[in-house]
C-alpha cells in the first residue's frame, strides 16, 4: 500500500477499491463527458452499493460512447432504462442521462481486469418507484338507479 493510501486509510474513511463480487447498488450520479485528450463523448454512471459490507461505498461505471464501443455502451444504458427517444443532441442526451437514471437500482458484478480497470457487468436494473395515486372515488349510485323491490324491503331467497 502506497503512503497516499496509508494516510486516506487512517483518516478513519474505507480507502481503496471496493472489491470483486456481486452488488445491489442505486444510479446515484449519471454524467455525460467528454474525455479531456481528443473530446471523445464518455457516460459516467456513479452506483452506489445498497447493501452487504460495501453498503454505501462508490462505484464509478464508465461507458465510452466512440470507436467499436458504441453498441455496447447503448446496450447496458438501455438496460438501465434510458429512453433516448426524442433526444436530438449531446446535450439533450446529458439531460437525459441525469433525469432517466438517477435513482434505478440494479444488480451488478465488478471484476478489475489485469490491468486494474473496473469492468462492470449489468445483469437487471429497475426504475425508480413512482408513487400511484389512487384512481378517483367513483359516485354513488343515484337513487332512480337502484332497482325497486316489489311488495317490501324484504328480498325472498
Amino acid at each position: 500500500m502506497d503512503a497516499f493510501m496509508e494516510r486516506w486509510n487512517a483518516t478513519g474513511g474505507i480507502g481503496g477499491e471496493v472489491p470483486d463480487g456481486h452488488y445491489d447498488v442505486e444510479i446515484i450520479d449519471a454524467a455525460g463527458l467528454n474525455r479531456r485528450a481528443d473530446g471523445s463523448p464518455l457516460v459516467k454512471l456513479t452506483l452506489q452499493v445498497r447493501s452487504g459490507e460495501q453498503q454505501g461505498r462508490t462505484i464509478d461505471h464508465w461507458l465510452k460512447l466512440f470507436d467499436n464501443w458504441y453498441d455496447e455502451a447503448r446496450e447496458t444504458l438501455k438496460l438501465y432504462g434510458l429512453d433516448t427517444a426524442g433526444v436530438d443532441s449531446w446535450e439533450d442526451y446529458k439531460r437525459a442521462l441525469a433525469d432517466q437514471l438517477i435513482g434505478v437500482t440494479a444488480s451488478v458484478s465488478l471484476n478489475h481486469n489485469r490491468n486494474g480497470y473496473a469492468e462492470i457487468s449489468l445483469f437487471s436494473a429497475q426504475l425508480p418507484l413512482t408513487p400511484q395515486s389512487s384512481p378517483p372515488a367513483a359516485p354513488p349510485p343515484s337513487p332512480a338507479a337502484q332497482p325497486a323491490v316489489a311488495g317490501g324491503d324484504d328480498i325472498p331467497f
